[in-house]
């Protein structure tokens, strides 16, 4: 299993990406601000939400 902090935002948000390293699949939390942030982690890792 993977989990990742991802910084966003002006004022110390975390998202979180945490995922199955095998399978490639996983879940956002918290997805709040610059999303293009997060979707390049998922692209970058080919991981599918």
């Amino acid at each position: 299993m993977g989990i990742v902090q991802i910084p966003v935002g002006n004022m110390q948000n975390f998202s979180y990406v945490i995922y199955d390293e095998h399978d490639k699949v996983g879940v956002v939390i918290d997805p709040s601000w610059e999303l293009e942030k997060i979707f390049d982690f998922l692209e970058k890792n080919k991981i599918s939400v």
